[in-house]
């Protein structure tokens, strides 16, 4: 009777390793995602497509960290820091916004400090080219590794007339292995 105990004590164990999820690190530079989207349930959705879905804490905060999940599965984190709010102009012209977001002054000292928990700091502010089209970027860095953001902006959901200027960051989940037909498996 008492090595049955053991047994299933031990079983117990082992089943508890296996299927152990993390709570949710809010922290969009770690590589920890292995974590259980039920504790998640204090998030807005904020966004679905094609069976992913972005999960975002509610907060009043510029910086808002996310989840991207599909299925049951944390696929990316993210964060937008949120610099400022234009109207939009009544005449759509893709190189105004464009030229908008290349010109974006950043306030170096309120995104460090929106950073600083994650022991992140504004490296500079460069720009790629892809085609025609120039894209700006950020760079940030901790200790010695140099990671880069996209400047981007969106129309605000709480006033359709206005244009939000960000800064955003996007880590996808590591792949491992390929599958017989040259996919990935997580």
């Amino acid at each position: 009777m008492k090595r049955l105990f053991y047994l299933i004590s031990a079983l117990l164990f082992c089943l508890g390793i296996v299927f152990y999820k993390q709570t949710p690190t809010y922290n969009p530079f770690d590589d920890v995602f292995d974590i259980d989207t039920n504790q998640l349930v204090e998030c807005d959705t904020i966004g679905g497509m094609c069976g992913f879905f972005n999960f975002q804490p509610k907060t009043d905060k510029r910086l808002k960290m996310s989840y991207q999940i599909f299925g049951n599965n944390i696929v990316a984190k993210c964060f937008t820091y949120a610099e400022d709010t234009i109207p939009i102009p009544e005449k759509y012209e893709h190189d105004s916004y464009i030229d908008s977001i290349m010109k974006l002054l950043i306030d170096i000292e309120e995104f460090n400090n929106s950073l600083k928990e994650f022991d992140y700091v504004y490296l500079d502010k460069i720009t790629e080219k892809n085609v025609d089209t120039y894209y700006p970027k950020i760079r940030i860095i901790h200790k010695n590794y140099i990671d880069t953001t996209s400047l981007y902006w969106e129309v605000s959901e709480e006033d359709s007339t206005k244009l939000i200027r960000a800064i955003r960051y996007f880590k996808s989940k590591p792949r491992i292995f390929r599958n017989a037909n040259g996919g990935f498996i997580d």
